[in-house]
Order: C-alpha cells, then structure tokens, then sequence
C-alpha cells in the first residue's frame, strides 16, 4: 500500500489559509458527528429494516405518505432484496421478527406499522446522514456541499486530509485563495452528481471529501507535472521512493464512503 509523505515544492510564498481552514473544519466536523451518526444509524437502519419486512409480509397494510414512500423507493432499488423479504420462510435474526411472523391479528399489525413509521419519520428527521449527507434517490440542494464534510471513519478522514494539504498548500499558493476555495469546492459538487448519475436510485447515503481531493489531484497533475512525491509503500517492510507526479495521479485512486444500508439484513 503506498501512502504519500510529502513533495519536492514543500514551500509557500504565503500561509495556506484556506487549506489549513477546509483541515480544521473537516476535522471538527468528524468529531461532533462521527459518534452521533453511529448512534442514530444503527436505530434508523433497524427501523427501516422493520418497516420494510412488515411491508413485504403484510401488503395489505396501510402506510403514512413518507414510509410508503421509502417502501416504493426501496421495491425500484432493490428488487431482488424485496422478493426475499416477500417469502413466508424469510429468515429473521431476532425476537421482533419471530414475534410479527406468528401475528395474525390485523388490527395489531396495523397498530404495530403505524408505530415503526412514526418511528420512522422521527429517526429521519433526526438523522445527520439524512439530513446532510447525499442520498442519489433524494438528492437535496444542501448535501451536495455539506456531504463533503462528513466522514466514515477515521482512516477515511485521514487520508483525504493527507491529500489536501499535499496538494492544496501548493496550489492555494499558485491559483490564490479564492479559485483555490471555488474549484475544490466545485469538484466535490461535481464528483456528488456523478455518483448520482451512477447510481440514480440509491438510497445509501454518500458522504466525504474524496471527490473534492481527487479534483485537486487533477489539477496538482497539471500544475505540476514534473514534481516529484515521495511515497511510502507498506507490505511487511517500508520502502520510500520518489515518483513524478503524473505516475502518482495515475496509480492513484479517490473514493466516497457509502454507508451500505441492510447490509447486515438476513436472507433466506
């Protein structure tokens, strides 16, 4: 695994103002909402998960307007998922599931979907990944700026914060601080829509940075062709190594972390 240490223009005429700014922020954003966002996943995903089983096992069942919406959503998604969700012998992992199975009663089955949509709405409108990271079947004007700002994980932060201050001390110097700002965030705008583009019907939210950082590697490659970066490679022993900046752009590689929604759903 390569990671990049530094480069041979290590230097500016002027404080990188702006990047150490996007840094700091991206950092204190991470850590007021890395744990909240856990916390509220695992319940709004549990929920989901409830409200979808019921739904499939009980059609009959009426739904408020925003958790029929979801179901909808979900049918066009993940066709296939809904059908195992359909079968009488679908395999629950817990208590709940075992419990709706054996209930024959309409009118508590009614009451019981009437419960997990309320709790539905409630989580949703909680939510920070609902509420600021990108979901492509709901894309909202906001997230497609804040979701740069949200992280996975630490590794995931970490490595997106490497990368812009390598690349954007530099180029911050060069283009001046205001295009600097305009085109990192431009190109976490534009890298959002073309993850919206792939997958239009996604409900898993997208959220990070790397789309932002994988523009500023662009134009760090064209900026600075021939600039050399020193990289690391890990794999049972360290080896540095300096590489020109186009074989590192070329080999190199940006992501978006998704959080996978059911992911942990049993299947039959």
């Amino acid at each position: 695994m390569l990671f990049p240490l530094k480069h041979e223009n290590m230097t500016a005429r002027r404080w990188p103002v702006i990047t150490l700014g996007l840094i700091v922020l991206n950092c204190l954003v991470f850590l007021s909402t890395h744990g909240p966002i856990d916390r509220q996943d695992a319940a709004f995903v549990s929920v989901e998960r409830r409200v979808l089983i019921l739904a499939a096992q009980h059609p009959e069942l009426s739904l408020p307007p925003e958790a029929a919406q979801f179901v909808s959503d979900f049918q066009t998604w993940d066709p296939a998922d809904w059908s195992k969700m359909q079968r009488p012998d679908y395999i629950t992992p817990d208590d709940w599931y075992r419990w709706m199975r054996g209930v024959n009663d309409p009118k508590q089955l009614q009451e019981e979907m009437n419960s997990l949509a309320g709790d539905y709405e409630t989580l949703k409108a909680r939510s920070i990944l609902q509420r600021y990271a990108f979901v492509p079947a709901h894309p909202r004007p906001i997230a497609y700026l804040t979701s740069e700002f949200l992280h996975g994980g630490w590794l995931h932060l970490i490595g997106n914060m490497l990368f812009l201050w390598l690349a954007g001390f530099v180029l911050e110097d060069a283009w001046g601080r205001p295009l600097f700002l305009a085109f990192c965030l431009t190109a976490g705008i534009f890298a959002t829509q073309l993850d919206a583009w792939a997958s239009p019907g996604s409900l898993a939210p997208t959220l990070g940075a790397s789309g932002a950082i994988a523009g500023l590697m662009g134009g760090f490659l064209i900026r600075f062709p021939k600039l050399k970066i020193r990289l690391v490679w890990v794999g049972g022993w360290l080896w540095r190594l300096w590489v020109p900046a186009w074989g590192r752009c070329r080999c190199g590689s940006a992501w978006k972390s998704t959080t996978r929604r059911f992911s942990d759903r049993a299947t039959a």
